[in-house]
């Protein structure tokens, strides 16, 4: 697969697609930065890094015209505004980029221009505004970082920089913004954070903070 960019130059907003790279097969976008992993598993970063969310060691504002290479045997990738989440074939998950509200999960807010790790036995992960979310392989979900509105689902609203333990038996997570949903094995699926009635389909209030998982509809499968 080729990546096509409309912006490929950082410098120079592009109105047609525009090819990049060949031998990708999954990419992720943050608010300006890029990433991709090619058939060989590596991994490669670009766009905007003044926090570091490339993770190629430095914070030059932007890497105008070259990819990075992060890491290798990677298997799958997600970006938020300005951080990155990356798990690899064994099953670690490692973050990198803008740690302000935790949200790397390392249990320290330092930002972080390399890859660190954080857990094992990770089979997926989301990547909200500012916090994340992962999957391990005993179905168990986990969140941290910003909780302003309840997003990580812990029954709070205290910003956490390490990954607590949410519910069981989950096999999907997404994330926007400052909301999540989350499907159990059961087909039941399950939302909270910052949700209006449009988003959530949660009875109540226009703009509504739930900052435990609250169950929306049951029957739910995945494509």
């Amino acid at each position: 697969m080729k990546i096509i960019s409309l912006d490929a130059d950082i410098n120079k907003s592009k109105n047609i697609p525009e090819e990049v790279m060949d031998g990708v097969v999954s990419v992720a976008a943050g608010d300006m930065h890029s990433l991709a992993v090619k058939t060989d598993g590596s991994l490669w970063t670009w766009g905007h890094n003044a926090d570091g969310q490339l993770g190629c060691g430095d914070t030059e504002a932007y890497k105008k015209f070259s990819r990075d290479k992060i890491m290798d045997d990677v298997a799958f990738i997600a970006a938020a505004g300005k951080n990155s989440l990356a798990i690899k074939v064994d099953g670690s998950l490692w973050t990198w980029g803008n740690n302000k509200y935790g949200q790397l999960g390392d249990g320290t807010t330092i930002t972080c221009s390399e890859p660190v790790k954080v857990m094992n036995d990770i089979i997926s992960a989301a990547a909200g505004g500012e916090h994340s979310l992962a999957i391990r392989e005993d179905g168990s979900l986990w969140a941290w970082g910003n909780n302003k509105y309840g997003q990580i689902g812990d029954g709070t609203t205290i910003m956490c920089a390490e990954p607590v333990k949410i519910m069981d038996d989950v096999v999907s997570v997404v994330s926007i913004g400052s909301r999540n949903l989350a499907l159990k094995t059961d087909g039941s699926l399950w939302a909270w954070g910052n949700w209006s009635d449009s988003w959530s389909g949660i009875a109540g209030s226009t703009l509504r903070v739930e900052n435990t998982p609250v169950k929306i509809m049951d029957g739910v499968k995945l494509p």
